[in-house]
């Protein structure tokens, strides 16, 4: 619980001991609840001004048991009378393009479920994290010598934003409620294709990156958990229907890194990757 009562509840249904932060500054309360167990979070909640909710299709990727989990966080966060709710949401592609997106239509159905239920809410979708190119999208190393971007945009730019920088912007709606209750605001500090980050990969990482131009139809051939998932949403990411605001993202947070900033950021922990 911060100090003026905002409480930050985390996307698991693991204790956060586990993790590597320092919750112990003052002001800070820390409390535990599991995203499965209501009455959890009910307590957690309890004396809460505000709620910033994030669900995780990506942990045992079922997309009914997140929808269940941010319903059951939403009706929580009524019960127990808390005044602003934002919700990490992202589009119901099922329902706009008549195509599944597994990841995002069971948060689009708790979209759904938050706009009726008579809270005040802000909802914000996100882009593509920057920080997925340490985890799952690394450049690899192929046999003519370079680093390949294995991304299938198709020549299509991509909304990226680092995960670090996502914080500021929700403390400013929660401090701006009049500005922000009822908006769903689509954030991305920039619009980049492959071609422009493999670009500035190359000069900031000082070794050879490219796009490796793999189309979605190659990159739904390879094998890999989750694959039909990855291969729906980036047909998504290609389309008019994934749009995001810019320039509302950098009044949110002014201090908006760009790509190339967060390269130099990340340079070593990168190119460690890269390397493995």
């Amino acid at each position: 619980m911060l100090r003026d009562g905002t409480y930050w509840y985390p996307a698991c249904r693991s204790s956060l001991r586990g993790q590597n932060k320092d919750w112990s500054a003052p002001g800070c309360d820390v409390v535990e609840a599991n995203l499965d167990d209501k009455a959890s979070v009910v307590e957690a909640m309890r004396g809460a001004y505000g709620v910033f909710l994030v669900t995780n299709y990506w942990e045992d990727m079922d997309e009914k048991r997140e929808f269940t989990e941010g319903r059951d966080a939403v009706d929580a966060a009524k019960e127990c009378g808390v005044q602003h709710l934002v919700y990490s949401g992202l589009e119901n592609v099922t329902e706009s393009c008549g195509y599944s997106v597994a990841c995002f239509d069971g948060k689009g159905r708790v979209e759904e479920y938050l706009r009726s239920c008579g809270l005040e809410y802000t909802i914000v979708r996100l882009s593509f994290y920057m920080e997925n190119l340490l985890t799952m999208f690394p450049p690899k190393r192929q046999e003519d010598g370079l680093y390949h971007l294995e991304i299938p945009m198709e020549g299509h730019p991509l909304h990226v934003v680092s995960v670090g920088e996502i914080g500021p912007m929700i403390v400013c709606i929660f401090e701006d409620p009049r500005e922000y209750t009822g908006r769903t605001l689509g954030l991305s500090s920039e619009h980049l294709t492959l071609d422009e980050m493999a670009r500035e990969m190359t000069e900031c990482l000082g070794v050879k990156v490219k796009d490796d131009k793999i189309t979605l139809a190659a990159f739904c051939q390879l094998k890999f958990p989750g694959v039909e998932v990855f291969c729906t949403m980036f047909k998504f990411f290609q389309s008019d229907d994934f749009k995001r605001d810019i320039e509302l993202s950098r009044k949110l947070n002014p201090e908006l890194s760009p790509f190339r900033e967060w390269l130099a950021r990340n340079k070593e922990a990168l190119l460690a990757i890269m390397n493995k």
